[in-house]
């Protein structure tokens, strides 16, 4: 599931500050020196709890998932995020450094107007600890509504991954091999989002139904770097990929091109069982010649034929998905 799920977005840093000071100046009982004491710690033991709160709420880098990592690096500058936490696990210890140094002053003091002059202190050397990292700050806060769009895709069942271009019958084959309704989730660089959907594989096993739209139906050579890492991070998923093919055309895609994009998600995903699924048997009638080329063009790779829109083949197709990942 997604690691970063749970993780907090930082206040700006004026907010920390208004936070921090009106909790500081909240009423204490005591002597006046007693009381600027108090005020002291706790205010700053609220701005370095806020700060220390946001990096406690990330998890350990080195024990995320390497899909979660590959996904990662395709939206945020992994070694920036880290840089970022450390920046406020370093504003944090100094608070509380300032904190002892300023307290220890405050209990040598006998001077109200000394007193007040070392809180005003406090207050302004806390203000410039957390604006030497208002770029890492802004940045988290950045980041945060990046990393919550993150699916929750399960990396520990085996998935079952569908690719092919616009049109070819993605989504209707992964609602019929899929048991229950598949759920839209976002993902980076397409604006529809996976389509998730689990399917029975027997023994009380399930696999992960995964449609792609807007990534894996172009030639990978017109995609950026990053769209790529975002691409390849399905790569580390286990499981087989449905290269889903439309040998009449109505996709709107010629024959050539559609093997063109099968050719480069058969590299891409080298270590992968795929099988094409020849979709939309229900029109072949119509266009015979065109099945024939694709059918010799297909020679070299598993292919079976299915119609999503009858359900003609889907039997033989989910029972084949099965003794693959069974």
């Amino acid at each position: 599931m997604n690691p970063f799920s749970r993780i907090l977005r930082p206040p700006e840093i004026d907010k920390i500050m208004d936070i921090s000071v009106r909790r500081g100046m909240k009423s204490a009982g005591g002597t006046p020196k007693e009381r600027e004491i108090e005020r002291i710690r706790r205010m700053m033991d609220a701005s370095s709890a806020i700060l220390m709160s946001v990096v406690r709420s990330y998890p350990n880098f080195s024990s995320i998932d390497k899909f979660y990592l590959d996904l990662l690096d395709s939206i945020v500058d992994k070694d920036k995020l880290k840089h970022s936490l450390g920046a406020l696990s370093w504003a944090s210890r100094t608070i509380k450094r300032i904190k002892r140094e300023i307290i220890s002053s405050l209990r040598q003091a006998s001077d109200p107007k000394e007193m007040e002059k070392l809180r005003n202190m406090a207050i302004a050397r806390m203000d410039s600890v957390l604006r030497r990292i208002e770029p890492e700050v802004n940045y988290l806060r950045n980041a945060y509504l990046e990393l919550r769009k993150i699916p929750n895709v399960r990396t520990d069942v085996p998935s079952v991954i569908l690719s092919g271009m616009p049109n070819t019958g993605k989504s209707s084959i992964t609602q019929r091999i899929s048991t229950g309704k598949p759920e839209i989730a976002p993902y980076p660089f397409t604006t529809k989002g996976l389509l998730l959907g689990h399917m029975d594989i027997g023994n009380f096993r399930v696999a992960q139904v995964i449609d792609t739209p807007g990534l894996l139906d172009r030639p990978l050579s017109r995609r950026n770097k990053l769209e790529l890492q975002a691409i390849t991070a399905l790569r580390d998923l286990p499981g087989i990929i449905l290269f889903v093919f439309d040998p009449t055309e109505t996709c709107g895609y010629p024959i050539r091109e559609q093997i063109n994009v099968l050719r480069d998600v058969s590299e891409t995903f080298s270590g992968k069982k795929l099988i094409v699924v020849m979709n939309k048997m229900d029109l072949w009638g119509n266009f015979q010649d065109k099945v024939k080329e694709a059918l010799a063009l297909l020679d070299k790779y598993e292919h079976m034929k299915v119609s999503a829109l009858t359900g003609d083949g889907m039997d033989n197709l989910i029972e084949r998905v099965k003794s693959l990942l069974s």
